[in-house]
């Protein structure tokens, strides 16, 4: 998806930092509403997917003790 080539994360980071706060920022400033709640939405579930993916391990973990 990123056509850049990075040296490091921090430079990744940065730059990822930047491009969403830029079209943020836009986004608030032409009051896009619907395209902020479909953003947060998705980070959202994808946090839900990340939390269900590591529930397996930690019962696991749990049942050993």
């Amino acid at each position: 998806m990123l056509s850049y080539c990075y040296e490091g994360s921090q430079t990744l980071e940065n730059t990822l930092r930047l491009r969403i706060e830029r079209k943020l920022n836009k986004a608030f400033e032409e009051k896009e509403y619907d395209f902020i709640l479909h953003i947060l939405s998705q980070l959202e579930l994808h946090e839900h997917e990340m939390l269900c993916a590591k529930q397996p391990e930690e019962l696991m973990f749990n049942q050993e003790e």
